[in-house]
């Protein structure tokens, strides 16, 4: 999705990238803490380790409409 908001400058479609982008870090984070609380220990198979690490140190993200 990166690669493509490189590719537009259409506001609206940016706002649409980032926001899929937001809702899969969200979605990982919580895949996370549910394995964890079931005793299973994640390693990313598509992100590198620090993005990874990145994402789930981060609090869960809020806001609509490109909004951080």
């Amino acid at each position: 999705m990166q690669e493509r908001i490189a590719q537009t400058n259409k506001v609206d479609i940016i706002a649409v990238y980032e926001n899929l982008m937001k809702g899969s870090r969200n979605h990982l984070r919580s895949f996370v803490k549910l394995l964890e609380s079931r005793g299973v220990k994640y390693e990313p198979q598509v992100l590198s380790k620090a993005e990874y690490e990145e994402i789930i140190s981060s609090s869960m993200e809020t806001g609509g409409k490109g909004k951080p």
